[in-house]
């Protein structure tokens, strides 16, 4: 888990529009996934980890929301969340991070294909 949130501050420079806040959390147990509650009406990539590598990147508004709908068809241990000031902000951050990591469960959709550069 270190070395992904080192890897994260070394990019995070690039990510001008991101306030840097990375938060981990364990998703393990209910009270876990509550905590999420009290980041309603933010603006997040989040980011899902299987023994600490990133198998997907996403981005929410209603992130307990999002996390349930997850929990159902996906496995994962922990969640690293970024904050960003606005939804734009949030969606080029996103890209950004897909281009750079390349999760196994994002490679559904090539974002690098309907890129406007």
């Amino acid at each position: 888990m270190e070395q992904l949130i080192a890897s994260l501050s070394r990019i995070l420079p690039t990510l001008q529009t991101c306030d840097n806040v990375i938060e981990s959390f364990s998703l393990n147990y209910k009270r876990d996934l509550a905590y999420t509650r009290r980041y309603k009406g933010s603006f997040f990539v989040y980011f899902l980890l299987n023994n600490d590598k990133i198998d997907y990147i996403g981005i929410s508004e209603t992130l307990y929301t999002r996390l349930l709908h997850h929990k159902c068809d996906k496995e994962f241990q922990h969640v690293l969340l970024l904050r960003f000031d606005n939804y734009l902000q949030m969606l080029e951050a996103e890209k950004q991070l897909i281009d750079t990591f390349e999760p196994p469960l994002n490679q559904m959709y090539d974002f690098r294909v309907n890129r406007n550069r």
